[in-house]
């Protein structure tokens, strides 16, 4: 019989839907054999009195299925939207459906276990497992991943456990075919993407997967955490890097994937339409070798610039720190410097600061050279490096890029990073020859940017003058406390909270004027429920440091007398890192856990 007929067989009434139950299990089946759907025995074998097999929930069609349910239950878990698809036979609307997007090859494939439960199609068909809907936590997990990912609901179907098996059986052989002017995509790349749409709809900032050990793992970063997330078999998870790599923007890398190597690529081209999906423009990847012949990817999702901020002073600085940014920004010439290290937003300082000068300068050419290209500013020109085959031959072409901006008349330079020497005295020059230039660096604090330039080789007279720095940044991201949930210290201290060693740190320091809160580990529904004691929070933001160079300050630094500078500088009003996270910690918005957590010791100096 084929999977037609035995759906037609399903459906010959539009009032009673009825199948007989097999009398026992079903014997397996060679791939490609007929699938029988309905549970049913052979013709040969007598019937049992036959029981209502599928079940329409959708609204439109309740009543002539003579369902008896709660439909408010079903309408919160699943908001079908409707109209039912055409056909009076789930064949027949399986057919207007389209692709069985959690079979394999799918956006979202399913293990066995999980395919006993429920079957999507892309047109809004979901079939789900009689008797589970409502009272099954997996299933309620999968479709609230289906709802996370923007997946709509036409039509919901409650079917029986062998129509389930026989819908996957029908589709096994099943290419995942493309419409015109769409990349054709391996379930291997379908799976990395189902990876990344389900980060995204959490809002982690990287993906990483590990080969490693005889298994892979699948893990998010979500608010500067990780989490494990999901797991597969060793050479699967291989296999799905690989495709991966190949989904690669042209130029973004340098086209062959070395196994053993060091790879960076850049991601948004060849699957666009997902990404946007989730307001994702691209996905930055390093690669990496594990031993034991193991592999390890990490991809940062880059969210589109509509996700982010629209101005500085909603990233975290604090009012001083704001002016200080302002006023650099003013200057037509000079090195403003944002460092820190992986991860600590600085290129999101770069590029809200970009946009800034775009909306309020007119007139101004903006040029960035960047490895790679992040986040798209509208209104500058973007030059990305060209891949080289190795770190030296990188560096060579984005030293090269960078002086090609230079020729090219720019009013401001945005220089990714400067990573070396050559790339540090091409910025010097920017500076010195009338060029506003931003660039960033991986440096502990704002002051620690000047020995971090020594120690490529930088010479003392291009060093120690605040007409070419005229401003050194420092930052860190620590998680905002979810305004809704948090706990009062004197609270938290009841039901042991916050740690004895935590605790006698905050009573050394001044309360005056302020009152600490704590994140509640369980989160709430604004900031999201947490079962493992991590949640509480709600955002990142900045805990950061400006410092604007003045000749005291460089000679002491010239001196290596690095106290006396910082002395200096703080009797000037400076505010380090830590001191702006004790301002947001008294102010209810940094939690002392997360504070020492990022930044160190509350009491340090």
């Amino acid at each position: 019989m084929t999977l037609a007929q035995a759906f037609s067989r399903l459906f010959k009434s539009s009032t009673t839907v009825a199948a007989p139950p097999p009398s026992r299990p079903a014997p397996s089946r060679g791939r490609g054999a007929p699938a029988n759907v309905n549970g049913g025995t052979p013709a040969s074998r007598p019937r049992e009195a036959p029981k209502p097999a599928v079940v329409a929930l959708s609204r439109q069609n309740a009543t002539s299925f003579g369902l008896q349910a709660d439909m408010n239950i079903v309408a919160d878990l699943v908001p079908v939207i409707g109209p039912p698809f055409q056909g009076d036979t789930l064949s027949e609307k399986i057919a207007h459906a389209g692709a069985l997007v959690t079979g394999t090859g799918g956006a979202l494939p399913l293990d066995d276990d999980q395919r006993n439960l429920m079957a999507y199609f892309e047109q809004g068909l979901l079939l789900v497992c009689e008797g589970k809907l409502g009272r099954d936590n997996a299933l309620r997990g999968l479709i609230a991943d289906l709802k996370r990912r923007k997946f709509k609901f036409r039509e919901l179907i409650q079917v029986d456990i062998q129509t389930l098996h026989g819908v996957y059986e029908s589709r096994s052989e099943e290419t995942v075919s493309n419409t015109p002017g769409r990349v054709e995509l391996s379930a291997e790349q379908l799976r990395f993407i189902g990876f990344v749409e389900k980060g995204a709809a959490v809002r982690c900032s990287d993906v990483h997967v590990s080969a490693n050990h005889g298994k892979t793992l699948v893990e998010f970063r979500i608010e500067d955490l990780i989490q494990a997330v999901d797991g597969m078999g060793f050479s699967s998870g291989k296999e799905m890097l690989h495709a991966a790599f190949h989904l690669a923007d042209s130029g973004s890398s340098d086209g062959t994937y070395v196994e053993l190597g060091y790879q960076p690529i850049r991601i948004s081209e060849k699957i666009r339409e997902h990404l946007e999906r989730f307001n994702v423009e691209a996905i930055r990847g390093q690669y990496a070798p594990l031993g034991n012949n193991g592999r390890y990817g990490v991809f940062r999702l880059l969210y589109k610039a509509s996700e982010l901020n629209a101005d500085i002073d909603t990233l975290g600085f604090l009012p001083q720190q704001l002016v200080d940014i302002q006023d650099a920004r003013a200057i037509p010439n000079g090195i403003i410097v944002v460092s820190g290290p992986t991860g600590s937003g600085k290129s999101t300082t770069l590029a809200t600061n970009m946009r800034v000068i775009i909306r309020t300068e007119k007139g101004v050419k903006i040029i960035t050279v960047e490895d790679p290209i992040e986040y798209t500013i509208l209104g500058a020109m973007q030059i990305p490096v060209v891949s080289g085959t190795d770190k030296e031959a990188r560096n060579a072409a984005y030293n090269e890029a960078i002086r090609a901006a230079l020729r090219m008349d720019p009013d401001t330079l945005l220089v990714g990073e400067v990573r070396d020497l050559q790339a540090y005295m091409l910025a010097y020059e920017a500076a010195t020859t009338g060029h506003q230039t931003w660039t960033t660096t991986h440096a502990n604090s704002a002051a620690k940017t000047i020995t971090r330039f020594r120690g490529m080789g930088a010479e003392a007279y291009t060093l120690y003058d605040p007409e070419v720095f005229v401003l050194l940044t420092g930052q860190r991201l620590v998680r905002k406390l979810c305004p809704r949930c948090k706990v009062p210290l004197d609270d938290a201290k009841r039901v042991g909270r916050v740690s004895e060693d935590i605790l006698r740190r905050l009573d050394r320091l001044d309360h005056a004027g302020g009152q600490v809160f704590v994140a509640h580990p369980e989160g709430c529904t604004h900031c999201g429920p947490s079962d493992n004691g991590t949640g509480g929070y709600k955002g990142r933001g900045v805990c950061a440091e400006t410092l604007r160079p003045d000749y005291t300050w460089m000679n002491f630094m010239k001196a290596e007398e690095y106290l006396k500078a910082e002395a200096h500088w703080k009797e000037k009003g400076g505010i380090d890192m830590r001191h702006a996270g004790r301002i947001k910690m008294m102010a209810g918005e940094l939690c002392p856990v997360e504070y020492e957590r990022v930044l160190g010791h509350i009491d340090a100096h």
